[in-house]
C-alpha cells in the first residue's frame, strides 16, 4: 500500500503439520483511484509441485551430468556425494562393499552386519565430521536404521531426534556426532542394481538447514542412487575386467629366461681394464 505497485517476488514457504512443506506464490497488489491508496488485495497460489518438480529435475539433470564420468569406483562414489551436497544434503557418505573395490560380485540381500563395507566419500557443507576417512574400512552397528536399510535395500527417512533411542546405545559414536553436527533429518538409501547391494548413501540435514526431508525427497534420493548405482555396477565391471587383464598379461610374461645358444651370462666379474702409457 506503501509503494503503491504489486509485491511479492519471493516464494513463501509455510510448514505445515500434515503436509509438510508447503511454497506459496503471493502477489499483493494496491487498490485505489489514483494516487489514494485505499487497501491491498492479495493473490494466493500454491506452487509446491511445480517447484518440486523444477528442483528435482534440475538435481537429476546433474546427477546424469556429473556422476559416471570416469570408470573409477572412488570417482564415481565421490562425484555422488558432491552432486548431493550442491542443493539437496548438508552432507554425504557413500559407503561400499568391500568386493566392489576389486571388482568382485556383490552380495544379494539381506547383507549380514559383519558384510565388510569401506567409506568411499565423504562431502559436507556443513560442520560435520565423518566418523570415518575416506578408504578406511566402515561398519554400521546392528540394530540400527543403516543396518536395516542393507537388510532390506529400502531407503527410509529417519528423524535421529525423534527416533527410538535404542539404536542410539548399539551405535554410541556415530549418534554422539549426529548430536554434536545438530542433524534433525536423514535419508538412508542403499545402492542396489540387479538385485545385488553395492553399499549405501547416507544423507544428512543440519542445522544449517532447517527443512526436514520428507517422503518427497525420500523417493527423489531413490531415483539419484538407481541413476549411481548403474555407473558404480559399470565402474566394477571395469575394475574386474582390468584386473583380469593385468593378470593374463603377467601369466604370459616368461618364469625363466630361456638358454641361448652362444651366450654366455657372467655374474660378479669385471672385464679387465688395459693400462697405457709407461711407467
Amino acid at each position: 500500500m506503501k509503494t503503491e505497485r504489486a509485491a511479492g517476488a519471493s516464494p513463501v514457504v509455510v510448514r505445515d503439520v500434515r503436509k509438510g512443506q508447503e511454497i506459496y506464490s503471493v502477489l499483493a497488489l494496491p487498490l485505489g483511484e489514483g494516487a489514494a491508496v485505499g487497501g491491498a488485495a492479495t493473490v494466493i497460489h500454491n506452487v509446491t509441485e511445480g517447484v518440486r518438480a523444477q528442483d528435482a529435475e534440475r538435481l537429476l539433470a546433474a546427477t546424469d551430468k556429473k556422476v559416471g564420468t570416469t570408470l573409477g569406483v572412488m570417482q564415481t562414489a565421490q562425484e555422488l556425494a558432491s552432486v548431493a551436497t550442491e542443493e539437496f544434503a548438508d552432507a554425504a557418505s557413500v559407503d561400499l562393499v568391500e568386493a566392489v573395490f576389486h571388482g568382485e560380485q556383490a552380495p544379494v540381500p539381506p547383507l549380514s552386519s559383519t558384510t565388510p563395507l569401506r567409506r568411499a566419500a565423504f562431502v559436507s557443507v556443513a560442520e560435520f565430521t565423518s566418523l570415518y576417512a575416506v578408504g578406511e574400512p566402515s561398519r554400521f552397528a546392528y540394530p540400527t536404521p543403516y543396518s536395516q536399510a542393507l537388510a532390506d535395500t529400502k531407503p527410509r527417512l529417519v528423524d535421529p531426534r525423534g527416533s527410538p533411542s535404542d539404536w542410539h546405545m548399539h551405535d554410541a559414536a556415530r549418534s554422539g556426532l549426529l548430536r554434536s553436527a545438530g542433524v534433525h533429518s536423514m535419508i538412508l538409501a542403499p545402492l542396489v542394481q540387479q538385485g545385488r547391494v553395492l553399499g549405501l548413501v547416507c544423507l544428512y540435514r543440519t542445522r544449517r538447514r532447517t527443512t526436514p526431508f520428507d517422503h518427497h525427497d525420500v523417493a527423489l534420493a531413490e531415483r539419484i542412487t538407481d541413476r549411481a548405482a548403474v555407473h558404480m555396477e559399470n565402474a566394477r565391471r571395469y575394475t574386474r575386467e582390468r584386473t583380469a587383464a593385468t593378470t593374463l598379461q603377467r601369466r604370459l610374461l616368461p618364469q625363466n629366461l630361456p638358454e641361448v645358444p652362444g651366450v654366455r651370462r657372467t655374474f660378479g666379474t669385471r672385464a679387465p681394464t688395459r693400462r697405457t702409457g709407461s711407467t
